[in-house]
């Protein structure tokens, strides 16, 4: 069976919004725990910081959390060129997924 680029396009876009109508309902559902988990998180260890019961190199941390920033932020936007169709199809689905489930 032999699909026409408009038809593999439109394919593409359909999977997209299903996934994202997917994601979308599971992050509404567990964005609250994940907040409040990675709240306890920060407090432990700022607070074994403080303490010293754990040592915290805070500028080896600030140094390596920017260099991963700046590596994921130009392959994020490599991959979001690449991946067009399916991420506007995510994405639409994705507001659905929020706002009506």
């Amino acid at each position: 069976m032999e699909y026409g680029i408009i038809t593999s396009i439109l394919i593409v876009i359909g999977y997209g919004l299903l996934g994202g109508i997917v994601a979308g309902y599971t992050f509404k559902r567990i964005a609250k725990l994940l907040v409040i988990l990675i709240a306890l998180i920060l407090v432990a260890v700022n607070y074994f910081g403080y303490t010293e019961l754990l040592g915290i190199n805070y500028k080896f941390l600030t140094n390596f959390v920017i260099e991963q920033t700046e590596l994921l932020g130009s392959s994020l936007l490599t991959a979001a060129l690449v991946n067009i169709p399916f991420a506007i199809g995510f994405l639409l689905g994705f507001i659905i997924g929020i706002r009506k489930f």
